[in-house]
């Protein structure tokens, strides 16, 4: 149990004893307290995931060991400034498959504040098929949706493809298919 004793607080978590590969879900019920502007965020800190506690009730994800969490509980924009990413991270893009729209989640460490960022769509013999982003962003969490329409005003054609993207020198990148 947490009871907010101050209007900021966070708390570390740190899970030892779990069966590497194994899925686990953690469960929580929130009270309302009537403080519209106060928040819970559970931030899954092996794998760059910020969870509003508030929208949802349970958080499921593979363990590994060592899982570190942490929950923030304030005033949103306070955790927004104390909760930044610990490594660039191209987060699970969804749907996958995708029909129409896609969203891709990525985040930027504060090491990393001000530099330029690229996300690309790539077929898989390595040919660039479109560039969604390339401009300097700041540090954190970030999202773009994209519509599937290729630089041509076409819609980018069924198929499995590559999103990459590159901070500095960091590249990650991740497979998708379009129906």
């Amino acid at each position: 149990d947490f009871v907010p004793i101050a209007d900021y607080f966070d708390w570390e978590l740190k899970m030892e004893d779990f069966k590497e590969g194994s899925i686990y879900t953690l469960d929580w019920a929130l009270e309302d307290n009537n403080q519209s502007n106060q928040a819970h965020i559970l931030y899954d800190i092996s794998n760059q995931k910020k969870i509003d506690m508030g929208e949802v009730n349970s958080y499921t994800f593979n363990a590994a060991k060592g899982q570190q969490f942490k929950i923030f509980y304030g005033d949103i924009d306070q955790i927004n400034n104390n909760l930044l990413p610990y490594s660039v991270t191209l987060g699970d893009i969804y749907p996958n498959p995708v029909i129409d729209n896609l969203v891709i989640p990525f985040n930027i460490p504060e090491l990393n504040d001000g530099n330029n960022v690229e996300v690309s769509l790539y077929n898989l013999q390595g040919k660039k098929i479109i560039t969604l982003i390339n401009n300097k962003r700041n540090s954190g969490f970030h999202q773009i949706t994209w519509d599937r329409m290729n630089e041509k005003g076409g819609k980018t054609p069924s198929g499995l493809y590559i999103i990459t993207l590159r901070v500095g020198s960091t590249i990650q990148s991740k497979k998708i298919i379009f129906n």
